[in-house]
Order: structure tokens, then sequence, then C-alpha cells
């Protein structure tokens, strides 16, 4: 059943892009930034007696609980090649943050709204098929804590820029995603080392924009095709500017396990292999956790990731506001 109509109701309350003039917010305003040192009493003491590895909120996932958190006034970059699941795995962790109060925003600039709110719906409710109730139930559930900015194709990186810092400082959003950097307009780049540079500037920005509100901004970035000699990539792989994930105080790196989409092609696929994950979450940096972590996560065919194949998938929705997360419990 479509799910369109739905969207559309509740998209007219959560879309954000029409009648904002997102330009005029992409400049900070230097005078806020001016603070008296007795402001901070509280968050330095925090600090020094807090470790920062443990003031984050928490992924889905129970296996990476003890290593990553999603940390306020951080960068994450999130990259994999094409089809890996880099969306569908931060629109989970958007569902899962939203469950610990936060409030987030999608800039999809890839995909439709409809598809975007249709695939995250499904993924709350933990069923390949929800039900036009289920669904109306997601949105009840979704109205005030998550928007969408209406806009595909390519948005200049200035109105992005914009995008983030109005609804941090306007809408009280703690996560913004903006998916992807191949979408990230820059109008005046003449050159390939002007593109880059570019780049470099407006992840610079994101970043400053996330310390200096506290929120947390995901960026989702493609992979530079390998050359073959490699089995695994790694952060100088994102494709872009070398200083992007420099700025960035998390990298996060899906990895599609090709050798079991192989074997399934097979007319007697190895058990060994199928048991195996579908994909890896591999943290490449962790500003303030460890790094080099690898998770495996196994698709299911309501379009979540879970962390064993024995687990049920997370009923992240139950009735209209009851939430529960199955087996894999926050």
């Amino acid at each position: 059943m479509s799910i369109d109509p739905i969207v559309t109701e509740i998209s007219k309350r959560i879309a954000i892009g029409k009648g904002v003039d997102l330009d005029s917010w992409a400049d900070a305003d230097e005078a806020a930034h001016i603070r008296n040192a007795g402001d901070f009493e509280q968050d330095v003491w925090e600090r020094m007696n807090l470790p920062a590895s443990k003031k984050g909120a928490l992924m889905p996932w129970s296996n990476t609980h003890k290593d990553v958190q999603v940390r306020p006034g951080e960068l994450s970059i999130w990259a994999g090649k094409r089809g890996s699941g880099k969306s569908l795995i931060t629109s989970q962790v958007m569902t899962g943050l939203i469950q610990q109060g936060h409030k987030a925003v999608i800039a999809s600039m890839e995909m439709p709204i409809t598809v975007t709110l249709g695939r995250m719906a499904t993924q709350a409710l933990g069923q390949a098929m929800p039900t036009r109730e289920f669904h109306r139930q997601f949105f009840k559930w979704a109205d005030g804590k998550l928007f969408v900015y209406e806009q595909d194709g390519v948005v200049p990186a200035r109105r992005l820029l914009g995008l983030a810092r109005y609804s941090i400082l306007e809408l009280g959003i703690k996560d913004v995603v903006l998916d992807s950097l191949m979408m990230v307009g820059l109008s005046s780049a003449r050159t390939t080392f002007d593109k880059l540079e570019q780049q470099t500037h407006f992840v610079r920005d994101l970043a400053a924009i996330a310390r200096d509100t506290g929120a947390h901004i995901h960026l989702v970035a493609h992979l530079r095709k390998s050359d073959g000699n490699r089995k695994t990539s790694e952060a100088d792989d994102v494709k872009g500017a070398g200083e992007i994930t420099d700025l960035a105080s998390c990298v996060y790196i899906i990895e599609t396990n090709r050798k079991k989409v192989e074997e399934t092609n097979k007319a007697a696929p190895a058990k060994a292999v199928m048991e195996q994950p579908d994909v890896w979450l591999k943290v490449e940096k962790n500003r303030n956790g460890p790094t080099g972590a690898c998770f495996g996560l196994w698709s299911h065919k309501s379009l979540q990731f879970i962390c064993k194949q024995s687990h049920a998938p997370m009923q992240m929705i139950r009735g209209q506001i009851e939430t529960t997360f199955q087996k894999e419990g926050f």
C-alpha cells in the first residue's frame, strides 16, 4: 500500500525548506561566541569528572554501546560504496536517537522524501509490510521530533550550512543528517583543486557549527573506487578532499561483505559464509573513544540492521508511543 498520502500529511508539519531563507542563516553571529568565563563553571566541572567517552547517546546496536557514542558538538562521517546501506544505517541511528529524546533533521538529497520516510517507518516498526495503522502511529510519533529538508538534487553548500544552523537554533535539533556530500553544490568551483578546497571549507564550517551549538552533524559520503589490491577500505578512501576526515571527530565506514554476496549467487552457497554478517560497521576514527572497532551487522527484511543473525528486529515503535528494543535493548 502506498504511504504517499500519509507522508504528504505529515510532511506539512515536519518539512523544512519552504518559506525560510536558509541562506540568511549561513553566517554565524560572532557576538554569540563572546561569553563570561563563569558561564562555563558547570561544563568544565563535568568535563573534568566525566570521561568524554561516557557523554554521548547510544546507537541502536547493543554491541556498539561500550565503544561508540554519539556525542554533542561533533561531526561524524558515514562513508561507504554505493549500495552498502549508508542511508539505511543512518536512518536507523536517527530513530534510535529520537528514542533517547533527540530531535533530528534529515536532508536526503539523493532520494525523495516519500522514500526516505517510508523506509524509516518500516525500520522503526520492525516489519517488512507494516499496516496502514502502524504507519499512522509512526508519523504521529515522529511529529515534532523528526524533520526533513524538502529538497532533492544538488543544494548549494551555503544553504545547507543555513539549514544546519536554523534547524539547531530555531527548532532545537540535536542531530543533522546531510546525505550526501556528493549533492553539495560548489557553484564557483572551476577546477578540481577549487572543488576540493571548497569541500574542505564546507566540512570545516559544519564542524564549527557542531562545536559551537553542541549538536551532532552526520555527513554521508561515498568511497573512492578501489584498485582491487586491498580488501578493506580506510578513512583515506573517503571520496573528496583529504582534509574531510581530518576535520571530523568520527569516521564510520560501512563495508559490504562481498564474499557473502558472491556466495549467495552460487547454486550451493557455503553455510559458514552465509552465516557471516552482511555488512561491517568500522570505526576508522573516534576522537574521544577507541578506534579500530568493527561490528558485524545482518540485514533484515524490515530494512533494519541487527547485531546478531538470531535476533528479532527491533520493535522501535509499539502501539502509539510505547517503545521497546527486543533483545538488543537500551
